[in-house]
């Protein structure tokens, strides 16, 4: 079997919280909250909260 590497991309202001996995040749966009044990299996945008297995977009972290 072939090693397949990609970056894992963590742009500024991102908080990752506990037992999170993160795969390969994700984007994780600037200001964005990944919640407890969540599995990040495509790129997220910016300033959104997200969780789950698989990850999914919860809500907006900033009001507007």
């Amino acid at each position: 079997m072939d090693l397949q590497v990609a970056p894992i991309v963590i742009e500024d202001g991102v908080w990752i919280t506990s037992k999170c996995v993160a795969q390969m040749g994700v984007t994780i966009g600037r200001s964005a909250v990944v919640t407890p044990l969540s599995v990040v299996h495509r790129s997220l945008e910016a300033e959104g909260v997200y969780g789950g297995n698989p990850v999914r977009f919860i809500r907006k972290r900033f009001p507007v």
